[in-house]
């Protein structure tokens, strides 16, 4: 598989944070490069779900946010490629924190930002690292009730991120 940059999902730099992985001070042109193409698909996907999260819940609302047309992206081209890599309608509610369904998405996305065919199984990876993390703060406030304000601000910190 070829992805440039370990950045499938070509995700921009943005000066108020740091992506887990991104290489700091190196970019090329607008676009982040990560240390890993797991850390690459592991901020696509929180990306993803965050843009969920603030009601950009559908694939035509995702590509259209994401790949605006007004930046010369062929978003119409974009929502339509998705849509059949994946099975979803462009107006079909997509759940936060549905990682096998934003894994389809990502993974549709990666395919039309780089012109790839097929995975080789990182994409899997990268979402059970998600996952991971999210199953690591779950079980941590669970057993440390008297914790748990500091692990929420702490979720909210990664989820932003």
């Amino acid at each position: 598989m070829k992805i440039t940059r370990n950045n499938p999902g070509n995700i921009r730099k943005n000066k108020s944070f740091a992506w887990q992985g991104e290489q700091p001070g190196m970019k090329e042109g607008e676009y982040i490069i990560f240390d890993s193409l797991v850390n690459g698909y592991r901020a696509q996907i929180k990306l993803l779900n965050n843009y969920i999260l603030k009601g950009y819940d559908t694939v035509s609302k995702i590509i259209t946010r994401y790949a605006p047309a007004s930046d010369n992206n062929p978003t119409a081209d974009y929502i339509s490629y998705v849509c059949k890599r994946t099975g979803l309608a462009p107006d079909q509610k997509i759940a936060a924190n549905d990682y096998t369904t934003i894994g389809k998405l990502a993974l549709a996305m990666s395919f039309f930002e780089h012109g790839i065919k097929n995975d080789d199984g990182t994409l899997s990876e990268a979402i059970n690292s998600a996952k991971n993390l999210l199953g690591v703060i779950t079980n941590t406030v669970k057993d440390n009730p008297l914790m748990t304000a500091a692990i929420l601000a702490t979720l909210y910190y990664l989820t932003i991120k």
